[in-house]
């Protein structure tokens, strides 16, 4: 097993598809299971969706403030004649400071050395989510520290995993997670 402590300036994971009004794309406080996935995948140089082994996670911290970032955006018109496309500004919550401890266990730890080797060919900077959220921190410990507070299946955090296009037309599935301090649970990428 393997175990990092990563740290992001920022972090936003919003909803697929969702604008609310004002302008407001909202956030979940933590970084969905898939957005580990994806950074274990870049930090190795490998492709999308190639990680295989055993991952879990869980936050360090509270993020130290919340606050919101103008980009440009494309959000989906709600007329039925003219259900296209448009880009805008918008709002997206940002979260600061992000900060996490990430094991992972199987194939993939000796990458994960190489990688914090500098041995891996990497294009691009290391990010945690999108490509504003910026590493400042990454580190191999021993063992996790005792404060984590460790995502695990529950009923709090509602996460969503697909959504359509339109106001009329959204449907979502979802899953749910909730935050307890103790065991971390192990999430499988096969």
């Amino acid at each position: 097993m393997i175990c990092l402590i990563v740290e992001a300036v920022t972090g936003h994971y919003g909803v697929p598809g969702q604008v609310g009004q004002g302008g407001v794309k909202d956030s979940c406080p933590t970084a969905p299971p898939p957005t580990i996935q994806g950074f274990i995948e870049s930090l190795c140089g490998e492709s999308h969706q190639s990680f295989r082994g055993k991952f879990a996670y869980g936050r360090l911290h509270e993020p130290s403030g919340v606050g919101l970032m103008l980009r440009q955006a494309h959000v989906w018109g709600s007329n039925k004649p003219m259900d296209n496309e448009i880009i805008r500004t918008i709002h997206v919550v940002t979260y600061l400071d992000p900060a996490y401890c990430i094991l992972v266990e199987g194939p993939w730890e000796e990458k994960i050395r190489s990688a914090l080797a500098g041995e891996v060919k990497r294009y691009g900077v290391l990010y945690l989510g999108e490509s504003e959220d910026l590493v400042h921190w990454i580190a191999e410990v021993p063992q996790p520290p005792g404060h984590v507070e460790w995502l695990v299946p529950g009923q709090t955090m509602t996460l969503p995993v697909k959504s359509g296009r339109g106001y009329d037309n959204i449907r979502l599935t979802t899953a749910t997670f909730d935050f307890h301090a103790g065991e971390p649970h192990w999430m499988e990428a096969a």
